[in-house]
């Protein structure tokens, strides 16, 4: 597990099930939690229920949180919770203090913090909102996905690598404090990638094939 990982004080619905998965209560200036992706760039979340999202949306509140979040986080998270409630006879969206929205304005609205570079999450419950970030956190710890074209682990040399067959983020930074360069590994031959602890001929032909 990547350490630290920090809940605001604030959200005490949420402190005590994440300080038992390890997380560390402290007043955060921005979002809800923050906890650090692989390659030691930050993660926050800014969490709202439906109900208080529609009002923030109606107060211009929403927009300028976000912005703060995009400021201070490589990775900007707004996780919405919750299930929408619509008045029958008008459609519109109804949150706290009677605050009403259109669904045009809704997704408007999340366009635009879409737009700072805000991700969106959604989850159904505060039990579910719990798990999420759970899965995130360990999400963003893993260096590789294999179904993404994320960066990998902050590293753009380890990203390239990583995508030749049977490579992964340890066996791509081995490599890479033999050869510092993509340049070096796209010029070296199979006896010098051979060469390297761990790399038998199979995997040194990968590679050398892949630039070829």
């Amino acid at each position: 597990m990547l350490s630290p990982r920090y809940v605001d004080t604030r959200e005490q619905s949420r402190v005590l099930p994440l300080v038992r998965a390890g997380f560390t209560p402290q007043k955060l200036d921005s979002g809800d939690v923050a906890f650090p992706e692989a390659g030691g760039e930050i993660v926050g979340i800014e969490h709202k229920t439906v109900n208080l999202l529609v009002a923030d949306i109606f107060s211009g509140h929403l927009v300028a949180q976000c912005r703060r979040v995009c400021e201070q986080y490589r990775f900007p998270i707004l996780l919405i919770e919750g299930h929408w409630t619509r008045e029958p006879k008008t459609g519109l969206l109804t949150g706290e203090g009677s605050r009403k929205v259109t669904w045009e304005q809704l997704w408007n609205e999340l366009q635009s913090i879409q737009d700072l570079g805000m991700r969106l999450q959604l989850t159904t419950s505060p039990e579910h909102t719990i798990s999420r970030i759970l899965e995130l956190a360990e999400y963003y710890a893993k260096g590789f996905h294999a179904s993404v074209q994320r960066q990998v682990a902050g590293n753009i040399k380890v990203d390239v690598l990583s995508r030749i067959d049977g490579m992964g983020t340890k066996r791509s930074q081995a490599l890479l404090e033999a050869m510092p360069t993509l340049k070096q590994v796209a010029t070296a031959s199979e006896e010098a990638i051979m060469a390297v602890d761990g790399f038998g001929p199979v995997q040194a032909k990968r590679i050398y094939d892949f630039w070829r």
